[in-house]
């Protein structure tokens, strides 16, 4: 909310969070606290997931969480093993960056979190050189989420919307006994019988006299 204020920022749905190497901790961090008001996105471009650290992420997105786009960017040249003494004096695990990211991607999209289908690494290795076409990228991934998560909500909307209501009572019984042609023609007849007759005037009668009818006699 302070940075928001700060900025100007109204809508949510442009707070994106973004991080690099071991930034990606604190960022998921705070996306996942209760606190945390909901956010567009969040990209994440070569993150150091290989650390001895649990990564504080719920098993399942809730709430805002699952509607929250995660771009992940990853280079092919991040494949090695941190060195032993890294291991033990940097709390480094004994994994390549590039398995504990495709681990974690892999976790995300079991639990159905808004990420892409497949994470595609990069001809990259760890350095920032590639960051700008991580942040081109995911913001271009975050939009085309977030417009097909408002078309879902969208049709979820009009489909709630479209449950079939329960019929009248005399519905049924006026659809099932329609009135006959009969009846119909009943109508229109005597509509017909009762109505103004027209009365043409007489050969021999001028235009401003007034007319003369008799009674006509019963049938």
């Amino acid at each position: 909310p302070t940075y928001k204020e700060d900025l100007g920022v109204e809508n949510n749905d442009n707070v994106i969070l973004a991080a690099h190497s071991l930034a990606a901790y604190p960022v998921l961090a705070t996306a996942a606290l209760e606190s945390t008001e909901k956010i567009g996105g969040i990209i994440l471009m070569s993150p150091a997931l290989n650390m001895k650290m649990e990564v504080e992420f719920p098993a399942e997105p809730v709430g805002r969480l699952a509607e929250t786009p995660i771009y992940i960017q990853i280079g092919q040249l991040e494949d090695t093993k941190p060195p032993r003494v890294d291991q033990e004096e940097k709390d480094m695990g004994d994994e390549t960056r590039l398995e504990s990211v495709q681990r974690f991607h892999q976790y995300l999209a079991q639990n159905n979190y808004q990420v892409e289908e497949e994470l595609m690494p990069f001809p990259s290795g760890h350095s920032g050189m590639h960051a700008i076409d991580g942040l081109n990228n995911g913001l271009r991934f975050i939009s085309e989420r977030q417009e097909k998560i408002h078309q879902e909500r969208v049709a979820d909307k009009a489909a709630s919307e479209n449950v079939a209501t329960p019929a009248p009572e005399n519905a049924t019984e006026a659809a099932s006994n329609p009135p006959s042609t009969t009846a119909l023609l009943t109508s229109r007849a005597a509509s017909g019988i009762l109505g103004t007759q027209k009365t043409e005037p007489r050969l021999d009668q001028q235009p401003n006299e007034p007319r003369i009818q008799t009674p006509r006699s019963k049938l």
